[in-house]
């Protein structure tokens, strides 16, 4: 264990008692022995601190922080600005992880010589797992340029800051943005620039529990505009290095306009100003995205129902969703 660079595994927490003993269980028992466990308590009003506090006095590689509620930003810059590590991981407090989670990851990173490491992962709803992306046998390492693609059309690795380890200069002037939400989606880009490559492995060892709808439904609050502005930011800084990549950053910000405008399916006038916004950026990217051979067909028919007005995106979206929810 002398020879292993330790590990800050950061788990920014905010009342997750329900689940925070499995999560914190799984990473105590990692094959991975040379870590240190950084419970970032933010405001929990329920027993999580208490939790945490049990686990410190029982494992000297716990330490735990206690902060006011400042959102799961200022929770993950905390852990970072506290790591005593030479890399870095993050899990969610109601997520769980393999045995050999860090160690995989670990290894990627000393075998391909780079500074992010990602694993593919497993998605928990309805009571089962299932792989986010094929699982096959093959790792792989990609370039600045193709790391960037990737996220633009939703390839793996995604944008999620857990099921990666950094080596921790990747931060050395970087943080997640504080009182905002998606800073997963906002940062990434950033990340991947300071890293340059990163290495994939598509075994999943990672278990993320879906929490339906993220975003709010209904007349729109300024938090749900919050996912466009991660998006923005994001393709300003790919744009930016990678000019050639436009038809891929305008596919990714339909997107995320055409998330936000199946929130307001049958929504009131009062959200018109809303329904105004999102047709505006559809519409913008319309034919870039209809053009572009990688796009998937789910953005080209959201694009076209958008296009065919509003009465009969929400009727088929209507009938999409109940048909999806029903399984």
């Amino acid at each position: 264990m002398a020879d292993k660079p330790l590990i800050s595994v950061i788990v920014p927490l905010y009342c997750a008692e329900a689940y925070l003993c499995r999560c914190v269980e799984s990473i105590l028992s990692q094959t991975y022995r040379a870590i240190e466990l950084i419970l970032v308590d933010d405001g929990s009003t329920d027993g999580s601190g208490e939790i945490c506090d049990g686990y410190a006095n029982q494992d000297a590689r716990v330490r735990v922080i206690h902060q006011p509620n400042m959102g799961v930003s200022a929770a993950r810059n905390s852990g970072i600005s506290a790591a005593r590590g030479e890399r870095i991981s993050f899990v969610d407090a109601d997520d769980w992880v393999e045995n050999d989670y860090l160690s995989y990851l670990s290894d990627l990173l000393d075998q391909q010589h780079v500074a992010i490491s990602a694993c593919n992962h497993f998605v928990y709803a309805k009571s089962r797992d299932y792989a986010k992306f094929p699982p096959n046998e093959q790792a792989c390492t990609l370039d600045l340029r193709q790391a960037l693609d990737h996220i633009l059309y939703h390839l793996p690795p995604d944008v999620s800051p857990w099921g990666k380890l950094y080596q921790a200069s990747v931060f050395q002037s970087l943080r997640y943005p504080e009182g905002k939400i998606f800073e997963d989606t906002y940062r990434i880009a950033d990340l991947l620039c300071a890293a340059g490559t990163i290495a994939y492995g598509p075994l999943p060892k990672y278990h993320y529990r879906y929490h339906r709808q993220t975003l709010s439904k209904g007349a729109l609050p300024e938090r749900n505009w919050d996912f466009l502005d991660a998006v923005d930011h994001m393709i300003r800084v790919i744009r930016a290095h990678y000019p050639d990549l436009d038809a891929g950053c305008a596919r990714r910000r339909v997107h995320a306009a055409l998330s936000i405008r199946r929130l307001l399916v049958h929504a009131p006038d009062s959200a018109l100003a809303d329904l105004e916004r999102v047709q505006t950026i559809i519409c913008a990217g319309a034919k870039t995205v209809l053009r572009d051979r990688r796009a998937p067909v789910r953005d080209k028919i959201g694009i076209l129902l958008s296009l065919a007005g509003r009465r009969i995106f929400d009727t088929v979206w209507g009938i999409y969703d109940r048909i999806r929810n029903s399984y």
